[in-house]
C-alpha cells in the first residue's frame, strides 16, 4: 500500500522533472509541456490520496474504482461528452468526481464549476465534486463570488 512518503517522493521526483523539462524546452512550446506535467502530477497525487483514504474505509479494494470515461449528458437538442480527471466509483456506482489543476484562475474555475452541474444532472449517484490543484490566481472575494451563488459555505469549498 502505498503511504504518504511515496507520495512526497513522487511529488519530488515529477517536480524535478518538470523544472528539467521547462529547462530543456525554453525555446519550444514548454507552458504546454509544463503544465501537461504538473496536471498530470496533481492527478497521479490525488488517485493515491485516495486509494490511502479508501484503505481507511475498507479493506476491501475491489469496492473502489476510477476513471475517466465521458459522460453522454444530452441538454436540449445537443449531445456532449464531458469528464472530469477522476470519477471515483464505489461498488461500481458514480460517487465522487473530481477536477485536477495544476492552478486555477477564475474563467477555469466558472469551467469546472459548469461541468460539475451538467454531471449532477446526468449522474445523480454523485454526491461530491472536488477541485484539487496545486495553486490557483483567485482571492478571497472572487470565491465569495463564485461559490455563493451555489448555496455552499466558504469553508466547505476552501
Amino acid at each position: 500500500m502505498i503511504n504518504i512518503k511515496d507520495i512526497q517522493s513522487k511529488y519530488k521526483k515529477a517536480i524535478l522533472e518538470s523544472q528539467k523539462l521547462y529547462a530543456d524546452r525554453r525555446a519550444k512550446d514548454t507552458a504546454g509541456a509544463v503544465r501537461y506535467t504538473k496536471g498530470k502530477i496533481v492527478e497521479d497525487i490525488t488517485k493515491d490520496i485516495i486509494k490511502i483514504a479508501w484503505s481507511k474505509i475498507s479493506s476491501d479494494e475491489t469496492r473502489l474504482r476510477m476513471d475517466k470515461k465521458k459522460v453522454v449528458i444530452k441538454t436540449n437538442d445537443e449531445i456532449y461528452k464531458l469528464s472530469q480527471d477522476i470519477h471515483i466509483y464505489i461498488d461500481n456506482i458514480f460517487k465522487i468526481s473530481v477536477e485536477c489543476k495544476s492552478y486555477t484562475e477564475v474563467a477555469m474555475y466558472k469551467r469546472v464549476l459548469i461541468d460539475a452541474s451538467l454531471l449532477k444532472e446526468a449522474v445523480p449517484t454523485i454526491n461530491a465534486f472536488f477541485i484539487i490543484q496545486l495553486e490557483n490566481f483567485l482571492n478571497r472575494y472572487e470565491m465569495k463570488d463564485l461559490i455563493m451563488p451555489l448555496n455552499y459555505s466558504e469553508k466547505q469549498c476552501l
